[in-house]
C-alpha cells in the first residue's frame, strides 16, 4: 500500500467518523425533542420517569432528567414528586449529567418553595444528594452548591434527621480531605445544615 493509498483510507475513515458523529448528535437532539413533546402531553412526564429512570443506556435517563430540570423552572407538587420518583428509581448515578440535572430540579423546587411533600420523600432526595457527594468533582460541586443554598435559605430542615446529619458529616469530612471544601467552609456548612436536625 502506498502512502497515497493510506492517506486516502485515513481521509475516508475520518469522513465516516465525522458523519457518524453528526448523525449521533442529530439523534440526541431528536430524542430530546421527542421527550419534550411527550412531557407536554397529559401524563407524559409521568410515563417518561416510569419508563426511563432504570434503563441501562445513559442517554435516556439523562434526557428525562434534563426534561425534569426544565419542568422545574415552573415547579409544582407533581414535578417535585416526579423528581423524587426519578431519583429513587435511578440506576445510573455514574452519569454526571443525569445527577446534575436531578440536583438542578431539586434546587429549583426548593428555591420556589414547591417541595411540599414530607417524610420519606425528603429522605429519598436527601440520600440522592449525599450519594452525589461521592461522585466526580463536578457533581460534588453541584451538590455542595445545593447544600449551601439550602443552608442559606433555611430549606435544609426538609432533609433533616439525625441519621442524615451523621451521614452528611461523614460526606463533608471526605470533601475536606479532597480539598473541595476548606476547614472553615466545611464547618460552617455542616453547622448551618444540621442545626435543626439534632
Amino acid at each position: 500500500m502506498s502512502v497515497m493509498d493510506a492517506t486516502a483510507m485515513l481521509r475516508q475513515s475520518l469522513r465516516q467518523r465525522d458523519a457518524l458523529a453528526a448523525q449521533a448528535a442529530g439523534s440526541v437532539e431528536r430524542i430530546l425533542d421527542l421527550a419534550e413533546q411527550a412531557a407536554a402531553l397529559p401524563g407524559g412526564l409521568d410515563e417518561l420517569v416510569a419508563r426511563y429512570a432504570t434503563v441501562p443506556n445513559a442517554l435516556l435517563p439523562r434526557t428525562v432528567s434534563f426534561v425534569l430540570a426544565q419542568q422545574a423552572t415552573a415547579p409544582s407538587t407533581r414535578t417535585w414528586t416526579l423528581t423524587r420518583e426519578f431519583a429513587e428509581q435511578l440506576d445510573r448515578l455514574d452519569d454526571p449529567s443525569t445527577a446534575i440535572n436531578v440536583l438542578t430540579a431539586i434546587r429549583r423546587h426548593l428555591q420556589a418553595d414547591r417541595a411540599t411533600d414530607t417524610g420519606a420523600v425528603e429522605t429519598v432526595l436527601a440520600d440522592f444528594v449525599l450519594a452525589c457527594l461521592d461522585r466526580p468533582p463536578l457533581v460534588q460541586a453541584t451538590a455542595v452548591d445545593l447544600l449551601v443554598d439550602m443552608a442559606a435559605d433555611g430549606t435544609s430542615d426538609r432533609f433533616c434527621s439525625p441519621s442524615w446529619a451523621g451521614r452528611l458529616n461523614t460526606a463533608i469530612e471526605r470533601l475536606r480531605e479532597t480539598r473541595l471544601l476548606d476547614e472553615g467552609d466545611a464547618n460552617d456548612l455542616l453547622m448551618a445544615l444540621t442545626r435543626d436536625c439534632l
